[in-house]
């Protein structure tokens, strides 16, 4: 496989190419010695997998130096293994970038560069991940997403799935799904896609995450080796933190509100970005209001008669939204108050 020394490797593209390097080696000898990390092993067993993936998780985490988020399990996990510094999306929207680890291929190869779209469409024959280890002998097993949905509103169904990769699937539903109406948003009925948020008053176990994980420890010792004889590659695939940002009210308790400050945009977060990708380029025509270049950076605008939303200056979604005569605007300030609120400002 050529690799490109101008673009850089995610971190499931080179577990990928580690795996697939593994499955296509000749099976271990019977003389094969077993690593101290896998002294209660046979030696030769082929080994399990649980491939976990947290739907959009960024580095917003303890083990990565964060000093306020609260993330002991994962810290764990990454005490144990090995921690990328340097790792990468395929793909800065859902459906490409799982389509690709999923498959090994670029997303500009499987076709897939939006959330519409199906790589069987243009490879009807491409052996993904899972099937990979199922001609191996393995059974291979699907708890949540991992392949696309639509969420929140196709949580408790196969989405957007391959039904070809899987031996044995769950589609956890939890409270999360149930309780849409509830939810705070900044665009009415739309929680997929914007800032959407709910302190809600349950266990773990009655999360769609929760269920999805009590059903994956389930799978995890119905399909053991010593159950089965032979091995199996489980894929569990969480829905949170994708929005809407629906959780139990004490993980919200475990942080002081007051301390929060959110940031919209890093100063510097568009450095690497070439000039002529930016809406908001030098001597870029503007269509919005020309009053509004006062704006402070960072605040976000949302018209309250439109639910268009957009940052000013930035000639993003919601520049119509400046328009007076389209309704009343608010200026929303990046701080939060007290639970389920934000402080505005009329403008």
């Amino acid at each position: 496989m050529r690799l490109s020394p101008t673009r850089p490797l995610s971190l499931t593209a080179l577990l990928l190419m580690a795996i697939a390097h593994q499955l296509a080696a000749e099976p271990p000898s019977a003389n094969a010695v077993a690593s101290p990390e896998r002294s209660t092993e046979s030696a030769g067993q082929p080994l399990n997998v649980l491939m976990i993936v947290s739907d959009d998780l960024n580095c917003d985490l303890g083990c990565y130096g964060h000093n306020m988020v609260q993330s002991p399990n994962i810290d764990r996990l990454a005490q144990r293994g090995v921690r990328f510094s340097r790792a990468y999306c395929q793909y800065p929207v859902c459906n490409p970038s799982r389509s690709s680890f999923m498959t090994s291929l670029y997303p500009e190869q499987t076709g897939v560069l939006s959330n519409a779209g199906n790589f069987r469409k243009r490879h009807p024959d491409v052996v993904t991940l899972p099937q990979l280890f199922q001609q191996r002998g393995y059974w291979a097993g699907r708890v949540g997403k991992i392949y696309h949905y639509g969420v929140p509103l196709q949580i408790g169904t196969d989405g957007e799935d391959d039904k070809a990769s899987w031996d044995e699937v769950v589609n956890p539903r939890g409270m999360d799904r149930e309780v849409h109406d509830q939810i705070h948003t900044l665009q009415p009925d739309q929680f997929g896609g914007t800032l959407s948020w709910l302190d809600l008053d349950t266990t773990d176990d009655q999360q769609t995450d929760g269920v999805g994980a009590i059903a994956a420890a389930r799978l995890l010792k119905e399909h053991h080796p010593e159950q089965t004889g032979k091995p199996f590659f489980l894929a569990v695939g969480f829905y949170r933190p994708h929005t809407p940002y629906v959780a139990p009210s004490h993980y919200f308790d475990l942080y002081n509100r007051e301390l929060i400050e959110p940031t919209l945009e890093q100063p510097w977060d568009r450095n690497d970005i070439p000039p002529a990708a930016l809406a908001d380029r030098p001597k870029q025509p503007r269509t919005d209001n020309p009053g509004t270049t006062g704006d402070h950076p960072g605040v976000l605008r949302f018209d309250l008669l439109h639910g268009r939303s957009g940052r000013p200056g930035t000639g993003r979604a919601g520049r119509t939204g400046t328009r007076r005569e389209h309704g009343r605007c608010i200026h929303i300030r990046p701080w939060l108050s007290p639970r389920g609120a934000w402080t505005v400002a009329e403008g």
